[in-house]
């Protein structure tokens, strides 16, 4: 590695030990090879310190931060102040990075010189690493943005994300008043001085578990998106839509029913029937609330169920019916 590298890979680090060697050997595996890896140890209370120093001892590109536990935000302004790379990349240390995300998203900067940041398509997994689904499928400017003024953050993935060090100069670090729904702030302001795209092709592999995402943290995360979009807003002098606020609602939702079909997949019926009366609440119209809540108060006799209904279907001598375990909600209210 040369004493300038092109890439500082920031990625914070909060009780991650399950999957963090996974998340490393990823970003290792990287064929653009010039990069320095940031690692932010957030006050983390369990393997994750020892993890980190046994990898900084093998590879002289990762250098490890360690600081009192302050939150996602502060790691990540902790890690853009040390940073030395023309571009900035983000990771998380629960996700996966195909070996030539930073080799594309590098590529596609350089052919790119309006592009101020770059992300890529995603696939969902579960836990185990097992894939679910694919994520969206967007790469535009003008869609990104779009979404963004929605208030959805995820047209760009964040924990994909690769920013010009530049833009990061102009617009500022990340707004430490939000611990949750960050990007959404950053990408609002980066969009403001440059285009923001995606490389279209699956370059990460994004985990889908609650982890430390609690009930408490998605009220935060709605209080925080809502007053994002009025800071946005009032920086082009015009008040939040009223359509935008109920459809920050549904934003939330859509965050909601993936926790709560994690939890059921992990035997975590309490936390499952709490997403689901919160889905309920914030779409009590909509097909996908109620089959979260149904599947959520069966809880541990969903199989048992699942099972009955396959035998009375046999004995009427009707055809199976495939089975919907996590149905995807739909992107837009209709």
């Amino acid at each position: 590695m040369t004493n300038d590298p092109v890439i500082s890979v920031v990625m914070p680090v909060y009780n991650a030990q399950a999957y963090l060697r996974a998340a490393i050997d990823s970003i290792l595996a990287q064929s653009f090879s010039n990069f320095e890896f940031l690692c932010i140890d957030d006050g983390s209370t369990d393997d994750s310190p020892a993890i980190l120093a046994e990898y900084a001892q093998r590879d002289p590109r990762i250098r490890v931060i360690t600081q009192p536990n302050g939150g996602v935000t502060c790691a990540l302004n902790s890690g853009l102040r040390a940073v030395r790379g023309q571009l900035v990349g983000r990771m998380d240390a629960d996700d996966l990075a195909d070996p030539q995300r930073f080799a594309l998203q590098v590529e596609h900067l350089k052919s790119h010189p309006e592009c101020v940041a770059v992300g890529c398509y995603i696939t969902l997994m579960n836990a185990d690493g097992t894939d679910l689904e694919p994520g969206p499928t967007i790469h535009s400017h003008e869609e990104i943005v779009t979404s963004l003024w929605q208030g959805k953050s995820g047209a760009l993935p964040h924990f994909g994300a690769m920013i010009r060090r530049s833009a990061l100069d102009k617009v500022g670090l990340y707004n430490e008043q939000f611990r949750t729904a960050q990007d959404l702030d950053l990408f609002l302001r980066l969009s403001e001085i440059g285009r923001l795209e995606n490389v279209p092709r699956v370059l990460m592999r994004y985990r889908v578990h609650e982890g430390g995402v609690s009930a408490a943290r998605a009220g935060e995360q709605a209080a925080n998106a809502r007053e994002i979009m009025r800071q946005a807003y009032a920086r082009k002098g015009q008040p939040v839509p009223r359509e935008m606020l109920r459809w920050n609602n549904l934003v939330v939702a859509q965050n909601r029913i993936k926790w709560g079909w994690a939890a059921l997949e992990e035997g975590r019926i309490r936390d499952a029937r709490i997403h689901a009366w919160h889905v309920l609440r914030a779409a009590p119209h909509r097909r996908y609330a109620w089959q979260l809540a149904f599947h959520a108060l069966l809880g541990n006799q969903r199989n048992m169920a699942r099972n009955v209904y396959r035998g009375i279907r046999k004995l009427m001598g009707r055809p199976e019916r495939p089975v919907v375990s996590s149905p995807s909600m739909p992107r837009r209210p209709g």
